[in-house]
């Protein structure tokens, strides 16, 4: 049976950016594929969040 891993990655800053070379050689030793999803513009998760409800609660 395949096993299945999941990891999430923020990269916020230009110094968070320098992590990416380990990343990806850390995939290529152990030939892991990956999917990577890139934003561009303006962060707006901050100023969304008070609009958040759960609806478990």
């Amino acid at each position: 049976m395949a096993k299945c891993v999941a990891l999430r990655a923020d990269i916020d800053t230009v110094k968070d950016a320098e992590v990416l070379p380990v990343l990806l050689a850390i995939l290529d030793e152990y030939e892991l594929k990956a999917t990577f999803f890139v934003t561009t513009g303006k962060d707006n998760l901050a100023k969304n969040l008070k609009n958040y409800r759960n609806p478990l609660i």
